[in-house]
């Protein structure tokens, strides 16, 4: 997968040379998906809250972090990003 990576960027320049000549060439549509990682930490705030003195003292839950992974594709022509999707 690394040598298709390398051969796309070699040709890079030659395909952008040519499109300058070719209005059609400007509107080729191209993808990609890759996978996206997300956490997300729960901060300490959501845990202190402020309480009257005389109300009995609130159970602090064990904080749940979220974490995940997905797919994200991304459609895109040669002057912007068309669609990302997840």
């Amino acid at each position: 997968m690394l040598s298709e990576h390398l051969v796309k960027a070699a040709n890079g320049p030659e395909f952008i040379a040519f499109v300058d000549g070719d209005e059609f060439l400007q509107y080729i549509v191209a993808g990609d998906q890759t996978w996206c990682h997300h956490f997300q930490p729960e901060g300490k705030s959501v845990s202190m809250q402020w309480k009257y003195p005389d109300l009995p003292r609130l159970q602090k839950l064990k904080a749940q972090e979220t974490a995940g992974e997905m797919i994200l594709t991304a459609l895109f022509d040669l002057q912007r990003f068309l669609e990302l999707e997840f």
